[in-house]
């Protein structure tokens, strides 16, 4: 061993000397991404994870999605969508196939597999890293790319939902560019997609499908699998390997009802799946309980966890992180979000795991909020990971929505809005709150703020109609005609905001609540009328199922006032 002392510079000096004096600096390697370094961090080149990502059997059924080259291997069954998937991408009036389903369902792994069948068509294929911001004026420009030398690509966002801005800007760009060279694969969950707005191109250009629970191929697909791939015999439960197929096939669909997630647990673990979760938890020690707890907590209510959180919350040191980690493999695992910042995410290996854990250790309720008050308290709102979870604070299904006590939801929207005062999000959700709790004066104070740091938007204009909704109905010592005169103003503001939002289906449902509300006190069904004939034509020209659904149940609440009118009519 040879022993050197010297500066930094003395060591540069000395490797230039050994410098080749010209070298090649960049090479095509006919990727249409070679020309857009900005992509190539948040993006996975599917070639790329085929060379180099390992397949990894116990990984994929302790409840990760199975990578591209678990696919390869053939370690995954087909699903009947597939097929379906692949056409409506192939089809060349087409721009999107979007994918929901329930957390465990094979989402991502049987998007994975289609983008695998088009490569072998001759896409380049790419999959966009989910804790990064979709760049949609890149991704325009690599569609551009593919356009003038005709060839085709595709790419994947799992999550979608958390995309939402960037892809609806995205499709309405290439709809405007006439450019269907660039097809995208969109997954989620539905209670994350439905409420959310999107732009008519994802409809008209695009197409649905529901996973649902497994049909009677893909169970028979599901057990050739377990019988003939040698990689998987060593992970079959005892008790359910002793079992005739026919037996298998019989308990997978009726025990199991068929659930794709509940069905691959029941093949390759013998106790119930919170026990099993449970178990896990129990034999860890102390320090790491609580690491996998809060991470678990964390995660299951919409936080984007990362190292640097975790260190605050716990006071842990900078050191002990990789020990954890080690401890932790297969239950909390590591990725970059941004190595020029020095961030890694962590997340547990499934959502429905994490959620478990988070059900049977977070029982009490002031430990949640005492931890969201954590959060919060800690965040740095420089940091775009960050800011994006007092987004997903917000959610009306996760995060804050979890307290029933609104006054405490307000309590951290406040929290939050001092964090960040720049971000619209929280401001929306208090306000909702705000009138819900009937503090109209307090709601119509932030309203104010609101118009004074943004101007307005199409939220707070339907707040706004909603503000005078609850007025008309709440308001105490007024006469009905100022009512009558309250629900007038409603609707000349309903009217305005249709007519400037038009494509925005929740002040559309506004309308309609104020057209209901005036049939109910006046009998005048005129407004009615005219709020679903524009709801109805929304329906057309977006093709939004929810709006389906909203119409029918308008049209019930109508039938009912009609039917309650009539019989107070009767002597």
């Amino acid at each position: 061993m040879k022993v050197s002392f010297g500066s930094v510079d003395d060591f540069f000096i000395e490797l230039q000397k050994k410098n080749v004096l010209s070298s090649i600096v960049y090479t095509s390697t006919g990727d249409p991404l070679d020309n857009h370094a900005a992509l190539q961090p948040v993006t996975l080149n599917i070639d790329d994870e085929l060379k180099n990502v390992d397949k990894n059997v116990s990984a994929m059924f302790q409840g990760w999605p199975a990578t591209y080259s678990d696919i390869k291997a053939q370690l995954t069954f087909d699903r009947t969508v597939i097929k379906e998937l692949e056409s409506t991408i192939n089809d060349e009036a087409k721009l999107s196939a979007y994918l929901l389903g329930a957390s465990g369902m094979g989402k991502s792994t049987s998007a994975r597999k289609v983008v695998l069948r088009l490569r072998d068509s001759g896409y380049h294929c790419w999959e966009h890293k989910g804790i990064h911001k979709l760049l949609f004026e890149e991704w325009r420009s690599v569609a551009k790319d593919l356009k003038n030398r005709k060839e085709k690509g595709i790419l994947f966002v799992d999550d979608a939902h958390n995309h939402l801005f960037e892809i609806n800007n995205l499709i309405d760009l290439l709809s405007t560019d006439d450019n269907f060279h660039l097809k995208f694969i969109l997954t989620s969950t539905r209670n994350h997609w439905y409420p959310r707005i999107k732009t008519p191109n994802i409809f008209s250009k695009g197409k649905e499908f529901i996973l649902n629970k497994l049909d009677e191929t893909e169970v028979e697909g599901l057990l050739s699998l377990v019988e003939t791939h040698a990689d998987l015999q060593p992970l079959i439960e005892s008790s359910f390997s002793g079992f005739s197929r026919s037996e298998r096939k019989r308990r997978l669909v009726a025990k199991c009802e068929s659930d794709t997630f509940v069905c691959l647990k029941n093949i390759f673990a013998s106790e119930q799946f919170d026990d099993i979760v449970l178990r896990e938890y129990a034999e860890l020690d102390d320090n790491l309980q609580n690491i996998y707890k809060l991470v678990s907590a964390m995660e299951s209510a919409g936080v984007n966890v990362h190292r640097q959180l975790v260190i605050r919350l716990l006071g842990i040191t900078p050191e002990a992180v990789s020990a954890s980690l080690i401890n932790l493999v297969d239950i909390i695992h590591e990725y970059t979000i941004s190595d020029r910042e020095g961030i890694y995410g962590w997340r547990g290996r499934h959502p429905v795991i994490t959620g478990i854990v988070a059900k049977y250790k977070m029982v009490d309720e002031k430990e949640y909020y005492k931890l969201f008050e954590m959060v919060i308290d800690n965040i740095i709102p420089t940091y775009d990971v960050e800011i994006r979870t007092i987004k997903q604070l917000c959610s009306f299904d996760d995060g804050i929505s979890r307290f029933p006590d609104k006054h405490l939801r307000n309590k951290l929207l406040r929290k939050m809005i001092s964090k960040a005062p720049g971000e619209r999000v929280p401001r929306h959700r208090l306000i909702r709150y705000l009138i819900d709790v009937n503090e109209l004066e307090k709601a119509e104070t932030e309203i104010r703020l609101f118009e004074n740091d943004f101007k307005t938007d199409g939220p707070l204009e339907r707040f706004k109609i909603v503000l005078l909704l609850v007025r008309a109905s709440s308001a105490k010592g007024i006469l009905g005609e100022d009512r009558m005169a309250i629900l007038e103003m409603a609707r000349d503001k309903a009217i305005r905001a249709v007519d400037r939002y038009k494509n925005n289906k929740n002040i559309l449902k506004t309308y309609c609540d104020v057209g209901l509300e005036i049939f109910k006190r006046a009998a005048d069904p005129t407004v009615f009328e005219d709020a679903s004939l524009k709801l109805r034509e929304a329906e057309a020209r977006l093709g939004d199922p929810d709006i389906t659904n909203s119409l029918i149940m308008f049209e019930r609440q109508y039938s009912q006032i009609q039917s309650q009118s009539a019989e107070e009519d009767q002597p």
